[in-house]
């Protein structure tokens, strides 16, 4: 990610240690700098951070989305980068 690149999150189930499904984009961002920095989670644990400036949006269900966002061909996993119609189609149905 760079400096002026859109992140946008997806949530996949509502609890991190639960199994009640979200499925839904629920946030929308833009990286504001080029800065990576560790943050402290747990005592073994140190993710990489962005800073992020958030947008504001609304909650959208993934499954009407899937059959016309190109870059889903089977569960995926982390950060993937979007072509252009499926960042278009995303940040707009988010707004």
């Amino acid at each position: 990610m760079k400096k002026g690149d859109y992140v946008i999150y997806y949530s996949g189930k509502l609890t991190l240690k639960k199994s009640e499904k979200c499925q839904e984009f629920t946030a929308l961002g833009k990286v504001i700098d080029d800065e990576v920095y560790k943050l402290q989670a747990l005592e073994n644990f140190s993710p990489s951070r962005r800073n992020i400036a958030f947008e504001p949006c609304r909650d959208i269900p993934i499954l009407p989305l899937i059959a016309h966002l190109e870059f889903i061909s089977n569960k995926k996993f982390g950060v993937i980068r979007l072509d252009s119609v499926s960042l278009k189609l995303t940040i707009t149905t988010l707004n």
